[in-house]
């Protein structure tokens, strides 16, 4: 129920509370979806609500989306001050920052089941749902452009660099994004022994977590071989995030593992554990949040 901050500013060494430096506390369920963006935190929660922080203000609430939402929000981002959110009710739905949240609200689309996953890319929405389906909302003329079928729940999306990398069991199936089709590509397949949660790509690697309790380090190629394979939690991992160098992932054994990867040699840095916690789940920013 609570969003820790802790300062990457230094090399990690010693105690990780020497590096904890607040703590945002607010809501009254799990929280299942955070981001950052110019330095406001956006929070979704299992309390049906979205609160908005600003960390240039020693994190002052500075909104709080209610009456909403009528289920958990598990996914969310934000894009030119736009947010876009996903909920276990199915619906995806955008809220202009620019004016009153409370009046921009646009419900822009259902899936059949709940909307587990978010990504942005160029001018699309693209979510993952337990209904075994992706969809590609185009912005521009508000509308859907596409639906993926897949085999099983989306469980982790990413999109960069020309493809979208859509995480179904253990596997990822892959799609050109370049064309504005999102043409299917060779899939990479059994990267994990269980299903994929996370996933980021770019042109050096490709960096997966899992249920299995593994992150794994690939090839940037089109049938990646795994380069390392890193097993410093204990259950399932949750999420990873990975900027500037700095690898982060969270787990359901109540921990968070920072590591510093250069040259694909991974170092294990600092453990962040919070007790009687099921998860911590990480923003995509510096701080780690």
């Amino acid at each position: 129920k609570s969003i820790n901050i802790w300062s990457l500013d230094e090399q990690l060494r010693g105690h990780p509370l020497k590096y904890h430096i607040g703590s945002l506390d607010g809501h009254n369920g799990w929280i299942w979806a955070l981001q950052e963006c110019n330095k406001i935190v956006y929070s979704g929660s299992w309390d049906h609500n979205v609160m908005i922080w600003d960390l240039n203000a020693n994190g002052k609430l500075l909104h709080t989306i209610s009456n909403v939402h009528t289920a958990a929000v598990l996914c969310l981002q934000v894009k030119d001050n736009i947010l876009y959110t996903g909920c276990h009710d199915s619906a995806v739905r955008m809220f202009d920052g620019r004016v009153d949240y409370r009046e921009s609200i646009q419900p822009m689309y259902r899936h059949r089941r709940a909307t587990l996953c978010m990504t942005l890319c160029d001018n699309y929405v693209i979510t993952g749902s337990e209904d075994k389906t992706v969809i590609v909302y185009d912005i521009r003329s508000n509308a859907v452009l596409k639906t993926i079928k897949a085999k099983a729940p989306v469980t982790a999306l990413y999109c960069d660099y020309d493809q979208l990398r859509i995480g179904v069991r253990n596997d990822i199936q892959v799609y050109n994004t370049r064309d504005g089709f999102f043409t299917e590509m060779d899939p990479i397949l059994e990267i994990h022994d269980k299903a994929i949660t996370g996933i980021f790509y770019d042109l050096s690697c490709m960096i997966t977590c899992s249920l299995d309790g593994t992150i794994k380090v690939s090839e940037a190629s089109k049938f990646p071989k795994v380069i390392r394979t890193l097993d410093h939690h204990k259950a399932a991992v949750a999420r990873i995030d990975y900027r500037d160098g700095i690898l982060a992932s969270a787990s359901s054994d109540a921990s968070g593992t920072i590591g510093i990867i250069r040259r694909m040699n991974l170092k294990m840095a600092v453990t962040i554990s919070e007790p009687g916690s099921k998860s911590l789940l990480l923003g995509n920013s510096t701080p780690v949040l």
